[in-house]
């Protein structure tokens, strides 16, 4: 996908990725100054982080178990019915996009409140939790792309200029894989962050 066919949403997602980097990276290069224990920036940023990372992860929960009816449909001959399901996946897609941009806001405040974070051993924890995160919000760029190809081949399908299902079961594989990552990127968020708390 080229950044002129990219919708609004997925270069400002991309972009905040970007930012995102710089400032993991900045922070882990002055780590070494410390300043207060936890800042409340930090703190606030970190609740609403969480509040967004739960929103995408219910926005996926139910997908895989969607994508298999879709299949089901399809391999029934129900192109309309997998169309209606798929189309339902998207809306939820839309409202995780939506959490992804939100959460990238909070991540960066989080970041730049790291070399405040003592003890250091804590301020790792956050930014590796923060790199985790930066990475779920990639994989939900990506997931995005194959519910909007899934959607085209159904599409296609419809109208009669796909035959067979191996296109759309690819696609459905690749969704899969990515919601196993997110969930996984996730989980991976959560458990630096109880370490974080540990100090």
């Amino acid at each position: 996908m080229t950044l002129g066919k990219m919708t609004k949403k997925t270069k400002a997602i991309l972009i905040a990725i970007i930012v995102l980097i710089a400032i993991i990276l900045f922070s882990y290069f002055a780590l070494v100054r410390s300043g207060s224990i936890i800042p409340d920036d930090f703190s606030n940023a970190r609740q609403l982080a969480w509040n967004y990372s739960q929103i995408i992860a219910g926005a996926v929960k139910d997908t895989p178990q969607n994508l298999k009816l879709i299949q089901q449909l399809e391999s029934a001959g129900k192109s309309t019915e997998a169309l209606n399901v798929l189309i339902e996946e998207a809306k939820k897609n839309a409202s995780a996009q939506d959490a992804a941009i939100k959460l990238s806001g909070e991540l960066e405040t989080m970041a730049k409140e790291i070399p405040n974070i003592e003890p250091q051993k804590s301020g790792e924890a956050a930014l590796v939790a923060i790199s985790s995160e930066t990475t779920l919000i990639y994989k939900l760029v990506a997931y995005n792309n194959y519910i909007s190809n899934l959607l085209e081949l159904l599409r296609q399908k419809l109208t009669g200029k796909l035959f067979g299902v191996a296109k759309i079961n690819s696609v459905i594989d690749s969704i899969n894989s990515e919601i196993d990552e997110i969930n996984g990127l996730n989980a991976q968020f959560v458990n630096y962050m109880n370490s974080f708390d540990k100090g």
